[in-house]
């Protein structure tokens, strides 16, 4: 169950229409996720953030936690990349004004809907 949070200091009245709705399905791309409906996006617009000593300049922190994410580098990477390239494309942010964070959640702490965990689910 991935769930993004985008952290930013952009005024939500300035987002484009869908975007979050984009988002969610930018993020099931990347990740190659078998069902959206499981992804949450959770958007903190109008945020007082400072990036390089620069608090007036846009700004973005997304963050993506999801379960069995891997160590692979080149996937992650290419993750990492394609999120910060949609970030940066819809709300004109430099990408070198963005970070983006994956966490790879351990199996056992993150719920399903039945009550079971993501750790009941074989590999």
């Amino acid at each position: 169950m991935p769930v993004v949070q985008l952290i930013t200091n952009i005024k939500k009245d300035l987002f484009p229409k869908d975007f979050s709705v984009n988002l969610s399905s930018t993020v099931h791309q990347s990740l190659k996720w078998p069902d959206e409906k499981y992804i949450n996006v959770h958007i903190l617009s109008d945020q007082d953030m400072i990036r390089g000593g620069d608090g007036e300049t846009p700004c973005a922190t997304l963050q993506v936690s999801v379960c069995r994410i891997g160590k692979d580098v080149e996937k992650n990477r290419q993750i990492i990349n394609t999120l910060m390239e949609f970030v940066s494309m819809n709300l004109n942010i430099p990408k070198d004004r963005i970070a983006c964070i994956l966490h790879d959640l351990p199996d056992e702490l993150v719920g399903l809907p039945n009550g079971g965990l993501v750790s009941d689910i074989p590999k």
